[in-house]
Parts: C-alpha cells; sequence; structure tokens
C-alpha cells in the first residue's frame, strides 16, 4: 500500500501544477495510471481508503481535461474570429475600393503582418481562412480575375451565412427574426428528415453545436455589404444568447 499511497501523491501533485503543459501533464497521469494498474492486492483494511483516494484524483483529472479541452477550444474560436476579422478588413476594401495603389499595398502588407503576430492555429483550420485572405490580397494587388473570384462568391456567400445563422439561433436556443421563421420552420424539417433517413448523430452538446457552427461562421466568405451589418447583429445576438443561458445555470 505504500506504493499505491506514493502514486497518490505524484498524482495529486500533477493536478495542483499550474506551470507544466497540460499534454505532459496528461502523458504522466497514463503513466502513473498505468503503474497502479500493475500493483497487486493490498491489506483489505486500507484498500478501500487508498482506492477512495485514487478515484477521488481521477475524477479531479478528468475535471481538468474538460477544463482544458474547453479553453483549447475557445482559443481556437479566438484565433479564427481574429483572422475572419483580417480577411474582413481586405475584402471590405475590394467592395468599396476606396483605396488605389501603394495605399492598396500598404493596407495588405499591415493585415499580413498582423495575420503573422497571431497564435499559431490549426492547420486545418486556418486553411480556408488562408486561402480568404490571399484571394483579397490578390485583387488588392490588381488581380482582376481574383477581384472577380470575390464578387462571383457573394450570392453563395450570403446564402450560406443565412443558413448558418438560423443554425446557429436555434442551437443558441432563441428566436429568429420573425420575417425568417418559415425558413426556420423549413430548415428544422429538413433536418428532421435527414437525422430520420441518414440516421444523422448531433455533437454531445449544445456547447458543442456551437462551437463547430462557430468556427464555419468565421469561415465563410464575404456576404454583400448591405447584407454584413444584419447578419453580424444575428451572429452576436445568438452568441449573447447562449452566453446568458450559461450564466444564469
Amino acid at each position: 500500500d505504500v506504493y499505491k499511497r506514493q502514486l497518490c501523491t505524484e498524482f495529486e501533485a500533477l493536478l495542483v501544477d499550474a506551470d507544466t503543459d497540460f499534454r505532459d501533464v496528461a502523458q504522466r497521469f497514463d503513466k502513473l495510471h498505468g503503474e497502479w494498474a500493475g500493483i497487486g492486492a493490498i491489506p483489505h483494511k486500507v484498500q478501500r481508503t487508498v482506492q477512495t483516494r485514487y478515484e477521488g484524483l481521477e475524477k479531479r483529472f478528468a475535471q481538468r481535461q474538460q477544463q482544458e479541452a474547453r479553453a483549447v477550444g475557445e482559443r481556437l474560436l479566438q484565433g479564427m474570429q481574429a483572422r475572419s476579422r483580417l480577411c474582413q478588413c481586405l475584402e471590405a476594401e475590394v467592395l468599396a475600393s476606396t483605396l488605389t495603389g501603394a495605399s492598396c499595398q500598404t493596407l495588405v502588407a499591415d493585415t499580413r503582418q498582423a495575420w503573422q503576430a497571431l497564435e499559431v492555429l490549426d492547420a486545418r483550420q486556418e486553411k480556408v481562412l488562408r486561402a480568404r485572405l490571399d484571394l483579397a490580397s490578390r485583387a488588392l494587388d490588381g488581380d482582376a480575375q481574383a477581384r472577380q473570384t470575390l464578387l462571383d462568391g457573394l450570392p453563395k456567400n450570403l446564402e450560406k451565412c443565412l443558413e448558418l445563422c438560423l443554425q446557429i439561433e436555434i442551437a443558441a436556443g432563441i428566436d429568429s427574426p420573425a420575417e425568417f421563421t418559415e425558413a426556420r420552420m423549413q430548415y428544422q424539417v429538413s433536418r428532421l428528415a435527414d437525422a430520420m433517413h441518414h440516421k444523422l448523430e448531433e455533437p454531445h452538446s449544445r456547447h458543442e453545436r456551437l462551437r463547430d457552427l462557430q468556427m464555419a461562421w468565421y469561415q465563410a466568405g464575404p456576404v454583400p455589404v448591405e447584407a454584413q451589418g444584419d447578419l453580424e447583429a444575428r451572429f452576436e445576438a445568438a452568441m449573447t444568447g447562449h452566453r446568458d443561458a450559461n450564466t444564469i445555470r
């Protein structure tokens, strides 16, 4: 039982260590867990006490694991949001055409510098946003084909963002604007039919569903100027409603 008590002490030290990278903590925890499983029976009179202590540590580790996963997810969303805003800065100028020549080049250079200063993002998530940045940059550098590609994509992007708004509002549990009530109902009926036919499975939680929708929102391309304000307002209202609901709980 002395060895198991020592392992429990090591477990506790890992759980209170806030300086070590959690990935290293998890790796060490797995190793200690393997050592624990390999220990034979210990005197019955101390078995329950030691086992209870160990199980309590396992629960604490699982809680910290969940907290770390949530923190990683939040950092990912923040990084995607920051990059999306940089893309929007360039895309807005492509649509407005208020700058020319050296001014465009300066804007592109400053935006790329701000991009490089951001925390490194998962390559898969950055790929789409990088493509947006590159397309808008080429358009501002005078590439007529890039500009036309960006303009041609506006209707499709608008359609995608309108659907994302509905999905986000549903996932956040808030009402859609009155003029989208019918569209929302049609989407829900379509989703239900798809789920029944293909046996689709939703993410494990509302939080995960919203996270995936947020990622899709930040990756979506530019929309017509006249629609952007309303779409952004709906998105922010949905996210605020979700945060307020969680706060109340």
